[in-house]
């Protein structure tokens, strides 16, 4: 069946994107410039956060209907998610015994714990979008989901850790984990998964907030089990993927049929990521460029 559905999936591309796809409405030069940045996106695609953050753009460059700050997101509309569903795939076929989608790109070594589900809303959109694979996709947003809540060391607070063989907060791991526990929690109609992204959300900006120059931001890397470290500096990029994380935490849970009952932590959450913003700003260099580091 998989070999057949990728056949499918490569044939149909192009004439979908060239047809349909939002970029091309909007006019040749915008149109030219994301198709470089996406051939070179494609082309330098390597380990399983790269996978999963390519997911996530391609559906919404592509399939900006599926997106989660679209108006309906976890419905079918009726047009297949074909160059979205092609990075899903690959995701979910280099998924390892554990449940981690995309490790196997490399050599399952990475040692992450959350960046495999940074691929997670991506397939189980294939759950509702492909519906003749519809137990491929489930089955596979599965064994991740099951990974995150059986496996993941947690930490002191009960976060989540960001990796496998240590209890760590990492910045980046506000895009990786908590963005699939809502998106999953808001297509099966489970509160508990969208409570469960935001106090990871919670916890994690408790762990590394931290007073800088221009504002509060978030360090990069804390141990948890040896109470040190690891990386103090405020990374602009760090930063950068707990605002974008957070945000889509947001979203999900306002597009959620639950909404009504957790506007504080929408709330909380966006007030977050303008504190992130406030902060990043306002340490714009002369060429008015985020710093790789505010202080690192």
């Amino acid at each position: 069946m998989l070999p057949f559905f990728t056949t499918v999936l490569v044939a149909a591309t192009y004439g979908s994107w060239a047809a349909a796809s939002p970029v091309h409405a909007r006019g040749d030069s915008y149109s030219d410039l994301v198709t470089k940045i996406k051939s070179a996106m494609e082309a330098s695609i390597r380990t399983s956060w790269e996978q999963g953050t390519a997911a996530g753009a391609i559906i919404e460059v592509e399939n900006p209907e599926y997106s989660v700050f679209a108006d309906t997101p976890f419905q079918f509309n009726g047009q297949v998610p074909i160059a979205s569903l092609q990075f899903a795939l690959s995701a979910a076929v280099r998924q390892t015994a554990d449940g981690r989608l995309s490790q196997n790109i490399n050599d399952a070594l990475d040692g992450a714990a959350l960046d495999g589900a940074s691929a997670g809303s991506a397939v189980l959109m294939g759950s509702f979008t492909h519906t003749e694979n519809a137990s491929f996709w489930q089955q596979s947003a599965d064994a991740e989901l099951n990974y995150i809540l059986t496996k993941v060391p947690r930490t002191s607070t009960g976060a989540l850790s960001h990796r496998a063989d240590t209890k760590q907060y990492w910045a980046d791991g506000v895009y990786m984990g908590p963005p699939f526990l809502a998106y999953y929690g808001a297509v099966t109609k489970n509160q508990s998964l969208l409570q469960l992204a935001y106090d990871n959300c919670r916890l994690y900006r408790d762990a590394l907030l931290q007073p800088g120059p221009t504002g509060k931001l978030w360090a990069h890397i804390y141990d948890d089990g040896n109470k040190t470290w690891v990386d103090l500096g405020l990374w602009g990029t760090g930063n950068a993927w707990a605002a974008l994380g957070m945000i889509r935490v947001a979203a999900t849970i306002e597009r959620s049929c639950f909404e009504g009952f957790m506007k504080n932590q929408t709330n909380n959450l966006v007030a977050w990521v303008k504190e992130i913003l406030d902060g990043e700003f306002a340490a714009l260099t002369p060429q008015e460029l985020v710093p790789d580091y505010v202080i690192g």
